[in-house]
């Protein structure tokens, strides 16, 4: 899909912090990153969009935190279970960080 990277950025800008009050952050970081394509040296739109990032990061922190308690519990078949999806979310959550 190709993103219209044409018009008004205020547009996608504002429809950015709309879904961003939602916590739809994917679709807000894709406003955000048009509004920077068309306005590069806005520097609104690059931090909205680094705003976007860490409230996503701070989520991911927090569900993370859930399953390493939930691993911590001793439950054979759904620790083996929760200790898989630990070192799957580990990774994600690591390349996301970088």
């Amino acid at each position: 899909m190709k993103l219209n990277t044409t018009g008004d950025p205020t547009i996608f800008f504002n429809r950015g912090n709309a879904y961003l009050s939602e916590n739809r952050f994917d679709e807000a970081i894709v406003d955000y990153e048009v509004a920077a394509k068309i306005s590069p040296m806005n520097p609104k739109y690059h931090h909205a969009k680094g705003i976007t990032y860490e409230a996503l990061a701070a989520k991911i922190d927090k569900e993370f935190g859930r399953f390493i308690r939930f691993d911590e519990m001793d439950l054979p078949v759904e620790k083996r279970f929760a200790s898989d999806l630990v070192d799957y979310l580990r990774v994600d959550y690591l390349k996301f960080c970088h």
